[in-house]
């Protein structure tokens, strides 16, 4: 099996890859602990919902773009759906569930 692909993007690059098709971002620090802790989690959701393309935004490395996003807590998932944010379905906290049925949803977009 093919390793997932998650790719980092930053300031420079963010609104050119969440601009197309559905996507989830994961923002994270390397200090937080949560943040490990839904990584498996966030990779095997990778694997599984291949319509959607998982990005992930250091926060402490991408500043403008946690400010751009109001950024308080880690993680915070966020979704877009070509190229527009949805805020309804934004999730704080390493929520495995609701990230999971946030995905199902996205997935049939």
């Amino acid at each position: 099996m093919a390793t997932p692909k998650i790719t980092k993007i930053s300031d420079a690059d963010y609104e050119a890859n969440v601009g197309k098709g559905c996507a989830v971002v994961k923002f994270y620090a390397t200090w937080c602990g949560a943040c490990k802790a839904i990584e498996p989690v966030y990779a095997a959701l990778a694997g599984q919902y291949r319509r959607v393309q998982f990005f992930q935004v250091d926060v402490d490395q991408n500043t403008e773009t946690v400010t751009k996003m109001n950024i308080n807590a880690m993680p915070t998932f966020m979704f877009y759906v070509d190229g527009k944010h949805v805020p309804d379905y934004d999730i704080v906290g390493p929520r495995k569930v609701q990230l999971t049925q946030t995905l199902e949803v996205l997935n049939r977009q």
